[in-house]
């Protein structure tokens, strides 16, 4: 099949849809991705990239068409608003001269916020095949959650952009059976709605034993707990924090791997509570390094805010902690925290608890070797049977076929 992928993010930034064109592509068919250029999370170029990167690229076998986007700089809103607006108007125009090809499906890639989806609803009016959306974030309720703006009209805006974007859809892919009431209320027909969950790359899926673990800052001996991810509003960061001072005193060390627009808050506050010792930031590292890291962990964190909206979602890394074969210890609601107990990988406590989770993690790091090797045996039998990446991209192929 000829597939055009539409999403702003593409490699070298670090989304799950690199894997899924790569794979694609592999299984023998012709790939396409309108993306921009690179620039997430840290807001400026990647090396070798620059604001005039723009027109036809190439990585392996999947083709590239780049167009111009204003960078998203320090994460201010306004700043991320021309961002995410650039871009479709850029992909929008280039989109036309470099992808009136004929192509079997239009796929769409969509984290928040959904305006990628505009991209695809306006070239499909040009192209006119098959449209799919794989919708990795409720909006507009990501965006209430996390921002909270008061401007009515606003929300009346989006609530057209997303009716304009599902008319235009033939299918659409939600990451959490939690998305699709909601998205039937905003008069999508259910049987247009189907679960496709995310999935963790190849890689993750090493025997620990073959993983070369990286050498932590960490004093010897201590229980290592582990966040990686964007570091960002939704993630509730202050819960860690707030966990990490009850345990100052516990041989306990909390290791955060990424970037995002709560950095700087997390490290001015890790200076201010005297943490520097219990708490290491060390920013954003290549996926490729990501299992070393995972292996020098001993228990992998996910974090989320306290919000009804959040609770629908399962964060991306929950599938690459359960294929790396390691305890998880989660601080969230709803849909993430049943994966985790379902599979009996770790332990969930209360989004935003952070006497909970100090204690939990307390608790985890009393456990034996062996308690917790069979809490990661748990986690990699749960990710198989839930989350195969083979099965998963073979039954996205089979929907493909349906609707073309």
């Amino acid at each position: 099949m000829k597939i055009l992928i539409v999403s702003q993010f593409f490699w070298p930034e670090n989304f799950r849809i690199n894997d899924l064109a790569e794979e694609l592509s592999i299984r023998g068919h012709e790939v396409t991705v309108l993306t921009g250029i690179p620039n997430y999370p840290q807001g400026s170029w990647f090396e070798g990239y620059s604001f005039f990167s723009f027109g036809r690229d190439k990585k392996e076998n999947i083709k590239l068409v780049r167009v111009p986007v204003i960078p998203r700089f320090s994460g201010k809103k306004w700043q991320l608003a021309i961002n995410y607006i650039s871009y479709v108007l850029s992909a929008s125009i280039y989109g036309l001269f470099y992808c009136r090809k004929k192509y079997d499906i239009i796929f769409t890639y969509a984290p928040s916020p959904l305006t990628v989806g505009l991209v695809s609803a306006f070239l499909n009016k040009f192209i006119r095949v098959p449209h799919v959306l794989w919708v990795q974030d409720l909006w507009p309720e990501v965006f209430r959650a996390v921002e909270a703006p008061k401007v009515k009209i606003f929300y009346y805006l989006v609530n057209k952009m997303m009716n304009l974007i599902y008319r235009n859809t033939n299918l659409i892919l939600v990451q959490s059976k939690n998305f699709i009431a909601s998205i039937v209320e905003k008069g999508v027909s259910e049987s247009k709605v189907i679960y496709f969950p995310n999935w963790a790359e190849d890689l993750f899926k090493q025997k620990i034993a073959e993983k070369g673990q990286i050498e932590l800052d960490t004093p010897e001996g201590n229980f290592v707990v582990m966040f990686a991810g964007n570091v960002g509003a939704a993630q509730s960061i202050d819960t860690i924090v707030s966990a990490a001072e009850l345990t100052k005193n516990k041989p306990i060390s909390w290791v955060l791997l990424g970037d995002g627009r709560k950095k700087e808050w997390l490290e001015s506050e890790v200076d201010k509570l005297n943490l520097r010792d219990k708490v290491h930031i060390l920013g954003n590292k290549p996926v490729e390094q990501m299992p070393n890291y995972f292996a020098s962990a001993d228990v992998l964190l996910v974090t989320l805010e306290a919000h009804p909206v959040m609770s629908a979602w399962i964060p991306g890394k929950v599938q690459s902690y359960l294929a790396s074969g390691k305890p998880i210890i989660g601080a969230l609601n709803g849909a993430g925290a049943d994966v985790i107990n379902q599979s009996k990988c770790g332990f969930a406590v209360p989004a935003g608890d952070s006497l909970a989770l100090a204690e939990k993690v307390i608790e985890l790091s009393n456990l034996s070797i062996e308690e917790r090797e069979q809490m990661g045996l748990n986690a990699l039998n749960f990710y198989n049977r839930e989350f195969n990446r083979d099965s998963l991209i073979t039954k996205l192929e089979e929907y493909f076929l349906k609707i073309t």
